[in-house]
């Protein structure tokens, strides 16, 4: 079987190995290819659109260049902020990991936001928001899978929906 050369024979800028282009990740500004595991990122397809490699990072919101070596680096779609461009504002980038809010989804209820309240925030690299936290430290939560349920009713669970 013969294969198209112009899509195997791309070659990653990070490592200079030969790969196919289905398998890279290429930068919109530059347009140089990357593999996932050579950026530390394995971006979704979804996520690939407007990808850019660390030489090029602009921030999302002021579409500034400067301070790059302060952006915050959302752990999903690998895009750039700069803390102080993010509301509400940041003083300094997090020693762990940081999600943008498009990217932000409780893996319990799929909220987008961490709560109402003034002093709600988010849990577990943002992946659990503060209702849902709050609901698994009082033991509301499916001995399976750890997702939180809201029904008091139901503290004895078995397994959840998603686990039977």
């Amino acid at each position: 079987v013969e294969t198209n050369s112009a899509l195997s024979g791309v070659v990653c800028y990070s490592c200079n190995a030969l790969g196919n282009v289905a398998n890279l990740v290429m930068c919109s500004m530059c347009g140089k290819h990357h593999h996932g595991a050579c950026i530390g990122n394995s971006l979704q397809p979804g996520l690939r659109a407007g990808w850019q490699c660390a030489e090029c990072r602009i921030c999302q919101l002021c579409r500034q260049c400067e301070d790059t070596n302060r952006m915050l680096v959302c752990d999903s779609c690998d895009k750039a902020y700069h803390p102080y461009c993010v509301k509400p504002a940041m003083s300094s980038v997090p020693k762990v990991g940081w999600k943008c809010k498009r990217c932000r989804l409780c893996s319990d209820c799929g909220a987008r936001t961490p709560g109402g309240g003034l002093s709600s925030r988010w849990h577990s690299n943002y992946t659990v928001c503060d209702s849902c936290y709050q609901q698994r430290n009082k033991g509301f939560s499916c001995p399976v899978c750890h997702k939180a349920y809201r029904a008091a009713a139901l503290r004895e669970m078995v397994r959840c929906s998603q686990c039977q």
